[in-house]
């Protein structure tokens, strides 16, 4: 947690912690944490459907769930949203297709996904519509179920890339997809081919241990900076307060429309917020118990 609260939690509007661990709640401070009482984790469906629909009670366009191995540039991230429309519901996230048996026996499932372990990135609309999504016959994993809900209520899924059709989103570290990128190439030699490993536009990464945040985090803003387009700061008078939103530091899997079981005065206050200004974000990190105690 610290880690994230130290990079690219501090440059966010808000940051949200969701864990399991009342232990870790202890320990965060000043930060603003939710316990969640449930052994699951964001990759079951219920449990990311749930912490995505609290969040949505904070005012912002935009919406940015990961663990807490997940690497953010906010820079780029800001630079892609602003391209789009916010008020269209919108999902940007690194998809892939993934068959497995059952979809040979039953055709009409969905083999595409969208990797949780990339980070995804949610408009208020696209929250707002994934809340109506009831299917009964959905899978538990919440990479499939993201996507079937996505295409079933009218979500438009985004894979974005650069002008070169690098990914901004990837899975994995960099540790890991520089030697994948370069390997082939040097072996033979051929050096200039190699296109590389990630884009300058690269918005996340995953899989990433604390340490490696805190060092691509330096990276980004001393050796080289992503995007070339510099250092943002947010306006302080933009920061958003969950205090006011979401008084509730407890969270319960129980009720399916998570909106009805808030107190009344929460929906009075949210509706006499002013609307934040463009770009505006904030980031939803859903954080595991055994993963947080190395932190």
């Amino acid at each position: 947690m610290t880690a994230i609260r130290d990079t690219y939690g501090s440059i966010c509007n808000q940051t949200i912690y969701y864990t399991n661990s009342k232990e870790m709640k202890k320990k965060a401070g000043d930060q603003y944490v939710v316990v969640v009482d449930s052994n699951s984790n964001g990759f079951y469906w219920n449990y990311f459907k749930t912490v995505v629909e609290m969040s949505s009670e904070v005012p912002a366009q935009w919406t940015y769930v990961g663990d807490e191995q997940g690497s953010l540039s906010v820079e780029n991230l800001r630079r892609l949203v602003r391209t789009v429309n916010h008020r269209k519901p919108i999902i940007f996230g690194r998809i892939f297709v993934q068959k497995s048996f059952l979809y040979y026996i039953f055709p009409f499932l969905h083999p595409e996904r969208i990797s949780l372990q990339s980070g995804i990135v949610l408009s208020t609309s696209a929250i707002k519509n994934l809340s109506q999504c009831k299917g009964y016959f959905l899978p538990r994993a919440t990479e499939s179920t993201l996507f079937a809900c996505a295409k079933e209520t009218g979500i438009q899924t985004i894979d974005p890339v650069d002008e070169d059709g690098m990914h901004l989103f990837h899975e994995k570290d960099m540790k890991t997809l520089i030697p994948e990128a370069y390997g082939p190439s040097h072996q033979h030699g051929d050096v200039k081919s190699a296109v590389g490993c990630c884009s300058d536009h690269a918005i996340s990464f995953g899989q990433m241990s604390f340490k490696d945040i805190r060092l691509a985090d330096f990276a980004s803003l001393h050796w080289r900076v992503f995007g070339m387009g510099g250092f943002e700061e947010v306006n302080a008078s933009y920061a958003i307060d969950p205090n006011v939103f979401l008084p509730k530091t407890t969270a319960t899997l129980a009720p399916k429309n998570i909106s009805k079981a808030l107190p009344k005065s929460i929906k009075q206050q949210t509706k006499s917020v002013p609307k934040p200004p463009s770009g505006q974000k904030k980031t939803v990190v859903a954080e595991k118990k055994e993963k947080l105690s190395a932190n």
